[in-house]
């Protein structure tokens, strides 16, 4: 029972995102895009940017089928390096800020994305080991943690902005 709860949740949130509108998609050694930064205001205040959208990939990803389970786990894979990318361009806007207090804030967000991104290796390793039905649940883990770290990694860049 308490499974079938939270499996209604997790394809609760994944519904979520295919309703979300499509944003752009980020190239390795691009600066962080605009549209993907708000305001720290905006940001402890919960407020979404107009328009604000998860990584088109989620629509995609949602889709795949235990059969295009390689499919799924090469794209996963891509997205945790792209944010492996994301991560070391934060670094670099922390190294070089020179507000203190910006500058610590940072570094705590950075540090919640490391540990993010682990989360999001362990899965994707558990993923790739699963089968059948606890692949389709693992799945479903795995693209929570995908939203969760975009959310966060959202936070983190508004705390520059």
């Amino acid at each position: 029972m308490k499974s079938l709860k939270l499996l209604s949740i997790l394809l609760m949130i994944v519904a979520g995102l295919v309703i979300l509108p499509a944003c752009a998609r980020q190239d390795e050694g691009e600066a962080i895009p605009p549209e993907r930064m708000r305001t720290e205001t905006e940001a402890e205040a919960g407020v979404e940017p107009e328009g604000e959208v998860l990584d088109p990939r989620f629509n995609t990803l949602e889709g795949y089928t235990v059969e295009q389970r390689e499919a799924f786990e090469q794209e996963v894979g891509r997205m945790a390096a792209e944010y492996e990318t994301w991560i070391t361009q934060l670094e670099q806007q922390a190294s070089v800020q020179t507000d203190e207090e910006i500058r610590n804030a940072l570094n705590e967000h950075i540090e919640g994305l490391r540990q993010q991104r682990e989360l999001l290796q362990q899965q994707l390793d558990e993923l790739q080991a699963a089968d059948g039905e606890e692949w389709q649940e693992l799945k479903l883990d795995v693209m929570t943690s995908l939203q969760t770290f975009e959310r966060s990694f959202d936070e983190a860049a508004a705390t520059i902005g």
